[in-house]
């Protein structure tokens, strides 16, 4: 089996752990060894604590180094370890989940890191279209090196849509500038044939003047709870809904987490039409728009039909399982 170094592992944001770097060692750990699966996360020493036993590095997030703290010096010993896995014949793998960060944009920072990692890296993998199509206009020297696959997801849940709609519209997940909630409920404010709809926001804000602003738009049809759910809890607020909405605004985004989750779930997504919103727009479950207004015809032609059939479901969840994806990748081995 290959001795693999997977970044980052054991890494927490605001408590909680990455469930898909949970996912991806579980399913790697069958097809190779993860010579740093019970390793403390030390930011890029493990690269060098780790350099010796390991023949492939499997990155991801690593472009946004220079965020984190003693950043410099983290981007300083990254660019030393690219020079130091081609001289030693290692191959490293780069994940491309974002075109940029969330919160901070494509700034100069993490623009030196995209370009180190472009050229150093031996494949790209990306979960979305969208990454292929960015590596071809900004790195066009990187282009040869890029794969997109679907973004592995969880078995689905065992829900019902027998449930009652309590809700025409959840949206779940951490609350940031970046999603857009605030711009999407501005917009229904001023239009009148949105007032009607029940909408249900959860999840946790850690900044509280954003908090302060979505609040504000709370009405007796608007609700917002900010809180930590289980993907269990979201699950059943979902089958009480008609639709999960995604108001992503940010254009760095190429895959989602979230949407994945989702597609665990017995209801319909209404998201953006980029990405991989627009790649999986296939499934009978997506519907996707190009503005807010788009929004409405969505919800004034709600069908239940439209939800995943048994058939569907399976397949989709069988072919892009985690499993599946390290299956698929492991020719880089």
């Amino acid at each position: 089996m290959p001795n693999v170094f997977l970044y980052p592992l054991h890494q927490t944001f605001k408590g909680s752990p990455n469930p898909y770097m949970h996912h991806f060692k579980g399913a790697l750990e069958k097809k190779a060894i993860v010579v740093n699966s019970g390793a403390i996360h030390r930011g890029v020493l493990n690269l060098y604590l780790y350099f010796f036993k390991a023949d492939i590095f499997i990155l991801n997030w690593i472009e946004f180094l220079a965020e984190k703290r003693f950043g410099r010096i983290q981007v300083h010993l990254f660019i030393l370890f690219c020079r130091l896995a081609s001289l030693f014949g290692k191959k490293i793998i780069w994940v491309l989940h974002n075109k940029g960060s969330h919160h901070g944009g494509f700034n100069s920072k993490t623009e030196k890191m995209f370009q180190v990692l472009m050229e150093k890296s031996n494949h790209i993998l990306t979960h979305s279209l969208a990454g292929i199509e960015f590596v071809k206009e900004k790195y066009p020297f990187a282009s040869d090196k890029v794969e997109a696959l679907v973004h592995p997801v969880e078995p689905p849940f065992g829900d019902s849509d027998q449930e009652e709609k309590l809700y025409d519209i959840l949206i779940w997940g951490s609350v940031h500038p970046y999603k857009g909630i605030d711009l999407f409920l501005d917009f229904i404010q001023k239009s009148a044939k949105f007032h009607k709809y029940k909408i249900l926001i959860i999840g946790k804000c850690f900044d509280q003047d954003y908090k302060n602003k979505i609040l504000k738009y709370t009405t007796k049809n608007i609700a917002y709870r900010d809180k930590i759910y289980s993907i269990e809890q979201i699950s059943d607020f979902a089958t009480k809904s008609k639709f999960v909405l995604f108001t992503y605004k940010s254009k760095t985004i190429i895959s989602s987490g979230a949407l994945m989750d989702t597609l665990r779930m017995h209801v319909q997504v209404i998201g953006p039409d980029y990405a991989a919103f627009k790649d999986l727009n296939r499934l009978s479950c997506i519907n996707t728009y190009k503005s807010f207004e788009n929004i409405y015809s969505i919800l004034e032609n709600y069908d239940t039909t439209k939800n995943l059939n048994f058939t569907e479901r399976e397949r989709f969840h069988k072919e892009n399982s985690w499993e599946s994806f390290v299956e698929k990748i492991s020719h880089y081995f």
